[in-house]
């Protein structure tokens, strides 16, 4: 029953993020004066692959309408495999995708780091906070935009940043939940170029 809960809040955080990502291309299209792209399809339904075709060409023009929405995507980009780990000291535990835990199946829309419990949680670039959401069970999730791209960073706790704020690279956002044992922490850093699921593993820094 737990599980069937925190899989429902799960897909519910994930219908409110898409929901906060087209509101987010609406108030660009206003402002850049360009006809509203269509509505996105239901996260369900999206590509998981890395390296999958981005989403229509019209959609990503909004994210990106004004010059300085276009700099933070081509910053974000040219810093690929560079980008440093939302904490100081931590360890992946869960990769990103399809997999299992012992006998259990899972599918991770980012990767979770293992990490101390109560360890300060950053921002990897600067953005805007286009969404702080409390997931039933699993802590808070906070969204920041980069242009064309967002990050997830999901069981934060003691969140420090609201709706609507500007943050730089390396700003603390929160604190990382409560892990599987009693003294560690635990996060999840979820990466999308528009709808699209990326590989976290691909743009931070190897440890």
């Amino acid at each position: 029953m737990a599980r069937k809960k925190a899989a429902e809040a799960k897909r519910r955080a994930q219908r409110e993020q898409a929901a906060a990502r087209r509101k987010a291309a609406l108030a660009a299209a206003k402002k850049a004066n360009k006809k509203p792209p269509p509505a996105a399809k239901p996260v369900e339904e999206e590509k998981e692959e890395d390296d999958a075709p981005e989403a229509k060409a019209s959609s990503e023009d909004v994210l990106v309408a004004t010059p300085e929405a276009l700099s933070l995507s081509r910053d974000f980009e040219a810093n690929r495999g560079r980008l440093p780990w939302p904490v100081e000291a931590g360890r992946i535990t869960g990769h990103f995708g399809a997999g299992k835990v012992g006998k259990i199946e899972v599918d991770h829309n980012g990767i979770i780091i293992a990490t101390a419990r109560g360890a300060a949680v950053k921002a990897i670039f600067d953005g805007e906070v286009i969404m702080v959401f409390m997931v039933p069970g699993a802590g808070y999730m906070v969204t920041l935009r980069h242009g064309k791209y967002f990050t997830n960073y999901v069981r934060l706790l003691d969140v420090r940043v609201s709706k609507g704020a500007t943050v730089k690279r390396g700003q603390t956002l929160g604190a990382a939940a409560s892990g599987p044992a009693s003294n560690t922490g635990e996060i999840e850093l979820q990466i999308y170029r528009n709808m699209v699921k990326q590989n976290p593993e691909k743009w931070i820094r190897s440890r």
